[in-house]
């Protein structure tokens, strides 16, 4: 299995597809940073709220984890099941970009740079890249349904090990940092 999994990781047109899925989800994150506020966007917000509106104000770590990992993982499993479609996992991507550029110019107008970018570097980029890499192995459909169940299924167990990391790391890491942004301010 240790060949083929490098095999599949390595081969060029899932690469390439990843870095489109990556690609889309940052220009859609940079456009609704540039274009925050000058649209009124009660979608967005309401978005938000409703996710805020799961996690309690004070809540332990261990619940947070479950809750952003749940919902990370329904994320990634519609990517992952949809992914030979193209369409669906770009629109997953290009709304979770808008999201993340709405939140991080919340957090500009609330914590500053420093606070917007502590509370997503850390656990964003590998649950971005996760999600992306769920998105893109629909690409192997072309060689095959076998070898794309194959590839959908090691990829799925990739992605899901990356969304425990993501989740772990915002969950207990990524809030202590913000809480000492906040604390420091």
């Amino acid at each position: 299995m240790g060949k083929s999994l490098e095999k599949l990781i390595l081969d060029r047109s899932f690469f390439r597809t990843w870095l489109l899925y990556l690609l889309i989800f940052s220009i859609a994150m940079v456009i609704e940073v540039i274009f925050y506020g000058k649209f009124k966007n009660p979608f967005l917000q309401e978005v938000i709220n409703r996710f805020k509106s799961t996690v309690p104000s004070s809540i332990n770590p261990v619940l947070l984890f479950v809750i952003i990992f749940f919902h990370n993982f329904i994320v990634a499993t519609i990517a992952l099941i949809f992914s030979p479609t193209f369409i669906i996992p770009a629109a997953i991507l290009a709304f979770n970009g808008v999201v993340v550029g709405y939140v991080i110019s919340l957090g500009f107008n609330r914590l500053g740079v420093a606070g917007s970018v502590i509370g997503l570097i850390p656990h964003g980029g590998i649950e971005t890249s996760a999600i992306a890499l769920a998105a893109a192995s629909g690409i192997f459909i072309r060689k095959g349904f076998r070898s794309y169940m194959f590839s959908a299924t090691t990829i799925g167990l990739i992605v899901y090990i990356l969304l425990i990391i993501a989740a772990l790391t915002e969950s207990v890491i990524t809030s202590s940092l913000l809480l000492f942004t906040l604390w420091i301010r």
